[in-house]
Parts: structure tokens; C-alpha cells; sequence
């Protein structure tokens, strides 16, 4: 029995064969939230489309986050051509910005039970990726052009936005 392991560069390559029915499915994501979002609003509803955004808003903020990291970390670690990468690899951060920009439109991000949650998620992997890059580039760096003196504030650069971070990520919402 010849049994490979799927890597996880095999499932997504599987994922983009799929590009259609996916890209098909973010598009109707997208545009019934707004549809939905839109009903909760004219029938003054504005808690009940604020609670409702926040299902959207992770299902397209997640996957974006997770095919930016992917593509960073083609284009910054294994020095990859993107232009040999799936075309969908790109759609998922698109996607995600679009629709989170037709989302502001007709809701206010504050008032998404759980957004800062998420926003501290994405700048906590901002910033893990970032410090990584650098530990990863530290020695070509720190040997042509960077001096200890700079090297003092970037760490606390880094630490301070990690903490911002890890602050809005673990944050509970106040009680009214």
C-alpha cells in the first residue's frame, strides 16, 4: 500500500482547483450578508445586524489572514516568484478586503461583538511575523547596516505592538 501524506501545500493547491465553486461561494457570502445586514438595519435592528456582521466578518477576515501569511511567507522566506503561485491564492485577501470594506459601509466595527478580538489577532500575526522575518534575517542585517543602538528600539518596537496586540486579542468587551 502506497499511501503519501497530503502536505499542506497539496490541500491547497486542491483548494484552488476548486476556484469556481469557492469564488462562487465568497461572492454569495458576501453579498447575502450584505442583503441580510441591510434588512436588520431598515427594520431598526442595529444590535441584531452588529451581532449577525460578526459571522461574516470572521468568515472572510480568517481565510484572508491565513492566504496573506501563505504569500508573505512565499514571497519573504523561500523567495518564491508569485507569479508561479495559484491565481486563487491571491482571492482570499481581495476577498477579504472588499468585503470588509462593503461591511464598513453598514456597520461600525467598534459595535462587531468579538472585531477587536480579531484586528488584535491579525496585528499579533503582523507582528509574530515581522519579529520572525527579522530573527530570520538578523545575522545578514546586523552584520551590514544595523547597530546595536538601532537594534534596541526595534525590539521594543516589536514588544510594544505584540503587547498592544495580545492586549486587544485577550481584551473582554465591558459590560453595559
Amino acid at each position: 500500500m502506497n499511501h503519501q501524506s497530503q502536505t499542506l501545500e497539496d490541500l491547497l493547491i486542491g483548494l484552488s482547483r476548486q476556484w469556481p465553486m469557492l469564488m462562487a461561494g465568497m461572492l454569495v457570502l458576501t453579498l447575502g450578508s450584505l442583503i441580510i445586514c441591510y434588512a436588520l438595519l431598515k427594520s431598526n435592528r442595529h444590535v441584531w445586524a452588529h451581532r449577525f456582521m460578526s459571522i461574516p466578518i470572521y468568515l472572510t477576515t480568517i481565510p484572508g489572514m491565513f492566504y496573506l501569511m501563505i504569500l508573505a511567507y512565499l514571497l519573504f522566506f523561500t523567495g518564491s516568484n508569485l507569479l508561479s503561485v495559484p491565481a486563487f491564492y491571491f482571492f482570499p485577501p481581495l476577498w477579504m478586503a472588499a468585503s470588509l470594506y462593503l461591511y464598513r459601509q453598514f456597520v461600525n466595527f467598534e459595535e462587531v461583538p468579538g472585531f477587536t478580538r480579531l484586528s488584535g489577532m491579525a496585528l499579533f500575526a503582523g507582528v509574530a511575523f515581522a519579529a520572525i522575518f527579522v530573527l530570520a534575517r538578523l545575522r545578514v542585517i546586523a552584520l551590514v547596516w544595523i547597530t546595536p543602538k538601532w537594534l534596541i528600539p526595534l525590539v521594543i518596537l516589536f514588544y510594544l505592538a505584540g503587547r498592544i496586540a495580545w492586549k486587544r486579542m485577550t481584551a473582554r468587551k465591558a459590560q453595559v
